[in-house]
């Protein structure tokens, strides 16, 4: 039940949060999300949705406050934590701008972007922007 505006901010609610603590474990974790997703997909009506995954490396990069987030702990005290997010029924008029090009969702494309969140680089925040272009959400602090 997406609203009628799109905004990025309102889908972040509608968005499931999965927290991975190295970049195996979100390997993991996008391979179970994209079966997830190939599944909904194989039922009718489905064709519209999508899979949107936003991979974050740095300390104070988390996502909104949730439950289950909050019964493992608080997300700033773990520093590297890589947040993988799916958005899982989204339909393309209400959530992403027609103009705009889809993010490339292919597994060798966030497999490589994994393994360059892994390494001691990544803290620099470099891989967020690589891992998410069409979110203008990088904050350089």
């Amino acid at each position: 039940q997406a609203g009628g505006g799109g905004a990025a901010g309102t889908l972040l609610d509608e968005m499931s949060w999965h927290p991975a603590e190295n970049a195996r474990e979100g390997m993991l974790l996008l391979q179970k999300a994209v079966k997830a997703r190939n599944a909904r997909m194989a039922v009718p009506g489905s064709a519209s949705s999508h899979l949107v995954v936003l991979m974050r490396m740095h300390v104070g990069s988390h996502p909104p406050s949730t439950d289950e987030t909050s019964r493992r702990g608080a997300p700033s005290a773990w520093p590297g934590l890589l947040y993988l997010i799916e958005l899982a029924e989204a339909v393309e008029e209400d959530s992403i701008s027609p103009n705009r090009p889809l993010p490339d969702t292919s597994t060798e494309c966030f497999r490589k972007c994994l393994v360059a969140m892994s390494s001691p680089q990544a803290s620099n925040g470099a891989a967020d922007a690589t891992a998410a272009p069409t979110q203008p959400t990088s904050s350089a602090s």
